[in-house]
């Protein structure tokens, strides 16, 4: 088999066969040759389309529709970091975005979360953790996918394909964050998340983010679909676990 190590520019994939073209590409963009080197030969390894290119490349509008995640190392971008992760979303809209970064400042992530970015990635990082994150995104990217294009429960309709949620045809208020929130309650069925569970899938984070920050989002929430919030009809606490949609809720869902 030839060396199948992904070149700056140009797509590689793990598997010599016309099919693999039209496999879901991750797409690496990163001004460190030898970091994306290294993940992108870690990445094939495992049955991986990878692209890599350096951030002075425009996304390629011909392999957006094919793009399942990009990754984009922020370092050495001289200040554009951001207007990068915007063009690689609008570029690639249908993709999970990753950024790195070895800033500290919580309000550089936040910029980069609000740029597009789905997760945040604090350098130096390992490896195996990065390709573990990777491949966490890439099942919940595919979990995303199977969903169905609307749920009702209740008298409410969670619409994925608009991302808006309506009660008798009427849209709800919801932020993205709320939608999210929601949407992860729905998927579960009744089930119990965790707050451990919710941070990583809502907010795409592994930090120790505050309970509070939950708390506060879920209260939100329940304010603007109970109309009594003291009383949630929607969402349940299971206290010392997390949340749940509520039995109520299930019970009258169609």
């Amino acid at each position: 088999m030839p060396n199948s190590r992904p070149a700056f520019g140009m797509s590689i994939v793990s598997l010599v066969d016309q099919d693999a073209l039209e496999m879901p590409i991750i797409q690496i963009i990163s001004y460190d040759q030898a970091l994306a080197a290294k993940l992108g030969d870690a990445l094939s390894a495992g049955a991986h389309a990878v692209r890599v290119a350096t951030p002075a490349l425009s996304p390629p509008d011909e392999q957006s529709n094919h793009v399942q995640l990009v990754i984009l190392d922020l370092d050495g971008a001289d200040g554009t970091g951001h207007a990068l992760t915007r063009r690689w979303r609008a570029a690639c809209q249908g993709a999970s975005l990753m950024a790195l970064s070895a800033n500290r400042d919580e309000a550089d992530a936040v910029v980069a979360f609000r740029a597009g970015a789905d997760h945040y990635v604090r350098k130096p990082v390992g490896l195996l953790e990065l390709l573990a994150r990777v491949e966490a995104l890439l099942r919940r990217a595919s979990a995303a996918a199977r969903r169905p294009a609307s749920t009702r429960f209740a008298d409410i309709e969670l619409d994925r394909m608009s991302n808006c949620v309506r009660r008798h045809g009427r849209v709800l208020p919801l932020s993205p964050m709320e939608f999210r929130l929601l949407d992860a309650l729905v998927s579960r069925g009744g089930a119990v998340i965790s707050r451990r569970e919710l941070l990583e899938e809502v907010w795409r984070s592994s930090s120790d983010k505050p309970t509070r920050t939950i708390d506060l989002h879920v209260s939100q929430l329940r304010r603007k679909l109970d109309r009594d919030p003291r009383n949630s009809l929607v969402i349940e606490t299971v206290w010392a676990h997390g949340y749940r949609l509520s039995i109520q809720a299930r019970s009258i869902a169609s």
